[in-house]
């Protein structure tokens, strides 16, 4: 009987974020067409969220200081690394498929050290052009090759970072159980009022108080609207000042973490 494929997985899950519920949701689902061994490696401690699914769907679980229980002294120096090397030969002739680290070269020297096929899985990182250029460059120079979850991330990392080697698209996945099975087109009703949403880690770049603006446009023009906010992050209260400083706060619901974002949406 063949081997199981066996994938280390090397990613940050301390944040509740698209990247971190779509590799928690990854390890979930079961697929009957494939026989495949997971191990976590996380370069911090995870968020209580994905504790269950840590535990129940991933072979093993590995800490930046932690061998097991154990803690694994700073001194000497190079004993952690040690430590992490001889993770990844657990999984030697397999894949490290590295999530939200994009030039973080400590994957990849321990994937290398473990005998693993190195691939980067892009899901957003390699648009923001105020990264470390050079440490970047390195890292995609030393991937076996690349996944991203759009035509555009793939061009991204071809014409924004020069990356040459091979890269697959495959777009997100939706969840059976998140899915309408009769869709139909919604109209306005102008007898309610209009409602907009977000839903996201609420961090500058996802630009959530562009929809506070457009929400005080819209009442500043007569429109009966408000503004529904889903996520947490450290712009809860500058979201919450911004508001109230357009006068909408009235109009604004911050919804903090939300476990079952399809009942949300």
């Amino acid at each position: 009987m063949a081997e199981p494929l066996a994938i280390l997985h090397y990613a940050s899950l301390g944040q509740v974020g698209g990247v971190e519920r779509y590799l928690s949701a990854f390890l979930a689902h079961r697929s009957t067409r494939f026989d495949v061994r997971h191990g976590v490696e996380l370069f911090e401690r995870e968020h209580p969220l994905f504790r269950d699914v840590l535990r129940a769907h991933a072979d093993g679980v590995f800490y930046p200081k932690h061998a097991g229980s154990l803690k694994i002294p700073g001194w000497p120096k190079g004993l952690r690394e040690g430590w992490h090397r001889h993770v990844a030969r657990r999984y030697a002739g397999g894949v490290a498929l590295v999530w939200n680290l994009l030039g973080d070269l400590r994957a990849l020297e321990r994937a290398e050290a473990g005998g693993l096929a190195k691939v980067y899985f892009e899901r957003g990182l390699a648009w923001f052009e105020d990264q470390g250029g050079t440490k970047i460059r390195a890292f995609l120079d030393r991937l076996d090759g690349a996944i991203a979850n759009s035509e555009a991330g793939r061009r991204v990392l071809q014409l924004g970072w020069d990356y040459t080697g091979p890269v697959a698209v495959h777009r997100n996945a939706l969840r059976a159980d998140a899915a309408s099975p009769r869709a139909t087109a919604k109209r306005l009703d102008p007898s309610r009022p209009l409602v907009l949403g977000t839903l996201g880690r609420l961090l500058p770049f996802k630009g959530v108080g562009l929809a506070v603006h457009a929400l005080a446009e819209l009442v500043g023009d007569g429109v009966d609207a408000r503004l529904e906010i889903a996520g947490e992050g450290p712009l809860d209260a500058a979201l919450r000042e911004l508001a109230s400083r357009l006068g909408v706060a009235d109009r604004v619901t911050l919804h903090g973490h939300l476990d079952r974002v399809e009942d949300y949406l």
